[in-house]
């Protein structure tokens, strides 16, 4: 198993659900932000670059592909709130961590999604809460 084969030690997640459906005052369906931790940053860096991680995205519905700010990021279709959707998701490296972003907005949004997911997934909302726990991870990276 993926996970087994790079000495995953725990994984800490949160996603918030626009619950009211209100996607004119809240401009997602839901976000979700995790971090996979492993023994070292070098194994980090193993999981990421593990085959079996798209493999295991793409087998969930995702299609693969690079950003213009060369970040792979993997999106699928839906309806959600009778409203097309496009939920976005990619993976990085923080230290030993992996961290997987992802986001589910109406498909009418035309910022790219590796930018969502970066700036406003990542920096905006997660990582400045995570800060005290990522900051020493990308010092040491």
């Amino acid at each position: 198993e993926y996970i087994s084969s790079h000495d995953h030690e725990y994984k800490i997640a949160n996603t918030i659900t626009n619950t009211a459906c209100d996607l004119q005052n809240v401009a997602f369906a839901d976000v979700s932000y995790s971090l996979d931790a492993y023994p070292s940053p070098d194994e980090a860096a193993a999981a990421l670059a593990d085959p079996a991680l798209a493999e295991l995205t793409t087998a969930s519905g995702f299609t693969s592909t690079v950003g213009d700010s060369g970040l792979t990021v993997y999106t699928r279709t839906g309806s959600v709130c009778d409203t097309d959707v496009i939920t976005g998701r990619a993976y990085w490296q923080r230290g030993h961590f992996v961290a997987t972003a992802q986001i589910t907005i109406p498909a009418s949004v035309e910022v790219p999604m590796d930018q969502i997911l970066t700036s406003f997934v990542g920096q905006q909302i997660y990582e400045q809460i995570l800060s005290s726990v990522l900051r020493p991870e990308i010092r040491e990276s």
